[in-house]
């Protein structure tokens, strides 16, 4: 008898730990659904949903075709908690996911959008199969940095070295010229100042000048877009 008592006692242990466990659990699961209510229209990713029927054209006030407008049509997916305002949501859940980050179906870096409106003629979303998001079809124009290998961009020098050459292009994209490509056009680098100089007339290049370059290539990582360049002239 005092051997059952003692089994219950274990098992009522076993069952009071279990149901702890179980308490926490549950209630770091509610934590965690609490952040995803309030960053609902944070991390859904706002994918083109026909990059092909993108109207693309040069803007006016550009010089080159790095900047296009493009009207495009985009799959935004949002929680229900974002039927309150779902237009709002939209256009919160493209600034979060995109602006500012290189997109292959956008084609480049997104720097602003307007005109946002829902594709059809209804404000319908669409739900697969168990799965909590609402996917609307929108249409928006946007303003899209694109550079194409071959393009001609200018850059700020912002540092020196002898491996390379450091600019931002448009005072925001990451863009540097190797040793290489300077010493091709005719430049050497001074150990003693850190700079490099234009043989043929002495002129240094440095830190906030000028520089027009050809795009040889174009990284990405995490949204982020940096340049290599080539052909480098002192503007």
């Amino acid at each position: 008898m005092g051997k059952r008592d003692h089994n219950e006692t274990k098992e009522q242990r076993k069952e009071r730990k279990r149901a702890k466990k179980e308490a926490k659990k549950a209630a770091k699961q509610k934590d965690g659904s609490d952040d995803n209510t309030h960053s609902s229209t944070d991390a859904l990713l706002a994918s083109p949903a026909s990059r092909q029927s993108a109207a693309v054209s040069p803007t006016a006030h550009s010089s080159s075709t790095a900047f296009q407008e493009k009207r495009l049509k985009m799959l935004v997916s949002l929680y229900p908690v974002a039927l309150n305002n779902v237009l709002g949501s939209v256009r919160e859940a493209l600034r979060r996911s995109l602006l500012l980050k290189f997109s292959d179906g956008v084609g480049g870096v997104l720097l602003g959008f307007n005109n946002v409106s829902f594709s059809e003629s209804k404000q319908l979303g669409m739900i697969l199969n168990e799965l909590p998001q609402i996917h609307y079809t929108v249409e928006l124009d946007a303003l899209v940095f694109c550079p194409k290998v071959g393009s001609k961009l200018t850059g700020v020098v912002n540092e020196c070295f002898p491996s390379h050459v450091g600019m931002l292009v448009h005072s925001f994209f990451n863009a540097m010229i190797s040793s290489d490509h300077l010493q091709s056009a005719g430049y050497v680098f001074n150990p003693q100042t850190q700079q490099w100089t234009d043989e043929s007339d002495s002129k240094v290049l440095g830190n906030e000048d000028k520089v027009d370059f050809v795009v040889e290539k174009i990284h990405e990582c995490d949204g982020i877009i940096s340049m290599e360049g080539s052909n480098p002239r002192v503007c």
